[in-house]
């Protein structure tokens, strides 16, 4: 269930940003393009949590596969895969006993 209150940063390559300036009204972004996205699940928090939405575009056939999804851990700045996937807490949870 969305957050009512939760709010997000975006951070992108300078690619898409001149190709969005070039085409406001379009989102078919080049191939190279990254983005992250970090979420803030209370309006009160000051940090992000912990995990971050990597987004790559890797084609160009107008499908969402197009794009390569993945998470990253925020404070690591390392890509969460099956090999180094360690459990990531909401900043707002308490630290386990």
């Amino acid at each position: 269930m969305p957050h009512p209150y939760a709010s997000a940063d975006v951070y992108t390559t300078s690619k898409a940003i001149e190709y969005k300036k070039s085409n406001p009204q379009n989102f078919n972004y080049p191939i190279g393009v990254m983005f992250l996205k970090t979420k803030y699940s209370s309006q009160h928090q000051r940090l992000p949590d912990d995990l971050g939405t990597n987004m790559a575009k890797k084609a160009n056939s107008g499908k969402i596969t197009d794009w390569e999804f993945s998470f990253m851990n925020v404070k690591t700045g390392k890509l969460q895969t099956p090999e180094n996937e360690q459990p990531v807490r909401n900043v707002n949870q308490s630290e386990p006993d």
